[in-house]
């Protein structure tokens, strides 16, 4: 099984959250943790971290491989889904599969997942230098000098990033591989149902100025977008996280904004 139990107790419907490019979960033990003993928690590994196993290479066949996992522990919605990055990308695919096969009411919850960097390597952080140069025409003009800082020190952190995957064990590369491939080739389909983001506000170049991170026009109803001190690293690792906690307990068990609400925390 895919299916990583962090927390079981609870009588709360289970939340499943979905692994970033590198396929592990560990990173989501914070969140289980600040969402209470009353709310069970289950991460959702890639198949390729078990040893044997194939990667799989399409977000379409994750998504339809995970649900297959999810519905073994809950059988019926309304089902609550969650994803750190690319992990985001999966679960709205996952509820799109299950919109589809006319199982409605299905919450996704995109934490720091961008999904206009569908096409760059690294889960974005190999920018398009003409998107952060535009970005210059966009952003306040008391942010334009620490903005072009930013564009010049770019390579330098690409290399830190290179170095630091090439550090991984094979198994996490070969995964990580795999879900690069997997998130450069998805073209996804409108949802209709509720999809909350959390975004931190430390932004990549490339997307200081998009508030809704590429997501308008794949989701019908709106969406609810929460913003988190922090950058795409540490937001669900402490203290980011009590913050995030927080406001998802409230947006789990409450009624949604009308669909055409932003809300900024």
């Amino acid at each position: 099984s895919c299916l990583v139990p962090i927390q079981t107790q609870g009588s709360k419907p289970p939340f499943f959250c979905i692994h970033g490019i590198n396929g592990a979960v560990v990173r989501f033990r914070d969140l289980a943790k600040h969402l209470g003993s009353d709310q069970p928690f289950y991460g959702v590994q890639a198949q390729g971290l078990g040893e044997g196993n194939a990667c799989h290479t399409r977000t379409e066949d994750m998504a339809a491989h995970y649900v297959q996992q999810i519905r073994k522990l809950q059988s019926r919605g309304p089902y609550f889904l969650g994803g750190y990055s690319f992990g985001g990308t999966i679960a709205f695919e996952m509820a799109r599969q299950l919109a589809a096969n006319g199982e409605e009411g299905t919450t996704v919850v995109l934490f720091d997942t961008n999904f206009s960097f569908r096409n760059a390597s690294a889960s974005g952080h190999k920018i398009s230098a003409v998107a952060a140069f535009v970005e210059l025409f966009r952003i306040p003009t008391s942010r334009i000098g620490a903005h072009l800082l930013r564009m010049l020190t770019a390579p330098i952190r690409v290399l830190q990033w290179k170095l630091q995957v090439a550090k991984l064990p094979p198994i996490v590369r070969k995964v990580r591989t795999a879900c690069l491939e997997a998130e450069q080739n998805y073209r996804p389909q409108v949802y209709g149902g509720r999809v909350i983001l959390f975004r931190s506000n430390h932004r990549a170049l490339g997307q200081v100025g998009d508030p809704r991170a590429g997501w308008d026009g794949y989701v019908t109803r709106g969406l609810e977008i929460y913003e988190v001190t922090g950058n795409h690293e540490n937001i669900l690792l402490e203290p980011q996280v009590q913050q995030v906690a927080k406001v998802l307990k409230h947006c789990l068990y409450t009624p949604p904004p009308r669909p055409s609400h932003v809300a900024w925390q």
